[in-house]
């Protein structure tokens, strides 16, 4: 027997009700206070007329309705006409059916916007009764989240899906805080705090709590405190798949449930299936935190090569053109650290017995036809620098335009047809210098150092990806089948290039 759906206490207004408060500010748009307006009115995801909440299997009970019979409570308020009554009256309902009440709350919001830029967190929520609060602090990007060990089933799995959400989400330490009431009548202030237990589930590096259940001496809830961000339907799912299961389990019979949350009721099929799906979830999890590990080392590994010759300038661009010739198998004199900044060339590269001059430049805009007389100068005056080394020609690499989109450069150095003609040394851009490092081509590395004098233009693309052919019938003909789109192969195909060179 299907069930019918969960009913959840939203406290927030319903899409009807924004409709017309939309309408309303619209109307209002201009004189005092219409940008406050205007801020005032941006709709929570809850509030969205297209949220699939009866595909998720709940019904909301918004701002306004009864909540008496919800199994949980999402972003609960303790303001008056902001869902003070109707979370009294879910927890009571909770309370009278004998049944933990769940609530769960995003804590922080998208933009800093700190009241008091000395406080101490920058987003709280008072609790009921104002026994105190859960404070969170934003945290700087890039922050990590571990799960705590010795978690129950419902519970592990929200910090793993919290834990998978898109990289460079936000994240905030949360923990308690205390409320200092004043009375305003002359009597001393009190403070009060918010007691109980506030159990973390994920935690950073240094132990601060990112996510975690408060659970209030004396009542049964679990309130559950979770970061910013736009992940309420998969809050939602977690609810209705796992946290109403394991901590409301009479909810599934009230709503006739199939899939009664008792072990011993579960064939031993249900069983096996639902631990795989777990070890599969896990497994997922550890993959995924693996793989984002080794996209941050391959891209720690490759930013410094990446910036240094296609924004470097100076003593950085001379280093990073050092390293990536050292890769390419050639052995490196920084001149600069042995001679003297400007005494001679950048670098003395040696292969085997021979070795050249390396002049190491940079230009904003073109490149002055200058450069190369000073590599020139240089090879000439090698000599009076009584240097055991012979040099077998000079190369210049330049990092020109650096100040443009690398991709919207010129592909070559220098555009004077004569005088590209009569380039006595090759001239090398770090544009295709770093095209030749990002796909290993040291050969050409090699090449273009060692190799006759002319410039080298960058070749840069964007790497593409195969085309699929046309199915064929049995006689070797391409047969006309087309996709869900009425495309035939051709014109899909067609497509796919157009799309491929548009990038």
């Amino acid at each position: 027997m299907a069930r019918q759906l969960f009913e959840v206490h939203v406290a927030a207004e319903s899409p009807e009700r924004w409709d017309q408060q939309e309408a309303l500010v619209r109307a209002s748009t201009s004189g005092p206070g219409s940008l406050r307006r205007r801020r005032e009115s941006e709709r929570s995801q809850l509030s969205g007329r297209d949220f699939a909440w009866e595909a998720l299997g709940v019904v909301p009970r918004f701002l306004g309705s009864e909540s008496t019979d919800c199994v949980a409570a999402l972003q609960p308020n303790i303001f008056s006409g902001h869902g003070d009554e109707e979370l009294k009256r879910f927890l009571s309902g909770a309370a009278a059916r004998g049944e933990t009440a769940l609530l769960v709350s995003m804590i922080g919001q998208e933009e800093r916007q700190l009241e008091n830029p000395l406080a101490p967190h920058d987003s709280s929520i008072l609790l009921p009764g104002l026994r105190g609060g859960i404070a969170g602090r934003r945290l700087p990007e890039g922050a990590g989240a571990r799960i705590v060990d010795g978690l129950g089933a419902a519970d592990k799995d929200l910090a793993l899906r919290l834990r998978n959400r898109p990289t460079g989400s936000p994240w905030w330490a949360i923990k308690p805080s205390p409320i200092e009431l004043a009375p305003g009548n002359g009597t001393r202030s009190t403070v009060h705090e918010p007691g109980g237990k506030f159990e973390p589930i994920l935690v950073n590096a240094i132990g601060e709590t990112l996510a975690g259940v408060w659970i209030p001496d004396g009542e049964n809830w679990r309130w559950y405190f979770v970061p910013w961000g736009k992940d309420w339907r998969q809050l939602i799912e977690w609810l209705v798949e796992r946290a109403v299961p394991e901590y409301v389990p009479d909810a599934l019979r009230r709503v006739r449930a199939a899939e009664l949350v008792d072990d011993e009721l579960l064939t031993g099929r249900e069983l096996a299936a639902r631990d795989a799906l777990a070890r599969f979830e896990e497994s997922t999890s550890i993959e995924r935190a693996r793989l984002d590990a080794e996209i941050a080392t391959a891209q720690a590994a490759a930013d410094d090569v990446r910036f240094g010759l296609l924004y470097g300038t100076s003593r950085l661009l001379v280093l990073t053109v050092k390293r990536v010739l050292e890769e390419a198998g050639f052995a490196v004199d920084d001149l600069d650290d042995q001679l003297g900044p400007g005494v001679s060339g950048d670098l003395l590269v040696s292969y085997g017995a021979l070795h050249w001059l390396v002049e190491v430049k940079s230009a904003s805009g073109s490149v002055g036809e200058h450069l190369v007389d000073d590599l020139q100068r240089h090879q000439r005056t090698w000599p009076e620098l009584k240097r055991p080394q012979q040099l077998s020609g000079g190369v210049l690499v330049v990092n020109y335009e650096y100040k443009l989109p690398p991709l919207e450069r010129q592909r070559e150095p220098y555009t004077h047809v004569q005088f590209v003609a009569s380039l006595p040394v090759p001239v090398v851009s770090t544009l295709a210098l770093f095209g030749w490092w990002r796909e290993s081509d040291y050969a050409a590395v090699v090449q273009a150092v060692t190799g006759a004098p002319c410039q080298y233009r960058a070749g840069l693309h964007r790497r593409e990806w195969p085309l699929p052919e046309a199915p064929a019938d049995a006689d070797g003909k391409s047969v006309g089948l087309a996709n869900a789109k009425g495309e035939t192969h051709s014109s899909w195909r067609a497509r796919l290039l157009r799309r491929r060179d548009s990038r």
